[in-house]
């Protein structure tokens, strides 16, 4: 994944959540300049901050980071959808 593709990623999250750099800086214990980096593409995460980062955010893993947030599933599932019919899968 590309440092600007990360950083879009996080703030998502980090939006999606209601949180500012600084309350998600304090969750993850890194520093708020770290995570404007990141969400500026100007650097990615080690993966020991990639950890720090999705525990701060709550998520189950890091791995949850690099997926799509609650709204992108809930988008892809409406258009799939509408492709559909409306019909909605089980």
């Amino acid at each position: 994944m590309e440092s600007h593709e990360f950083g879009q990623r996080l703030r998502a999250w980090r939006c999606q959540l209601n949180l500012t750099q600084g309350e998600l800086a304090e969750r993850a214990m890194v520093p708020r300049t770290v995570i404007s980096a990141y969400e500026r593409g100007h650097s990615s995460p080690t993966m020991g901050t990639a950890a720090k980062l999705a525990a701060g955010l709550g998520l189950e893993g890091m791995g949850d980071l690099f997926g799509p947030t609650p709204t992108e599933t809930a988008e892809a599932v409406s258009e799939r959808s509408a492709r559909r019919g409306g019909e909605v899968a089980s």
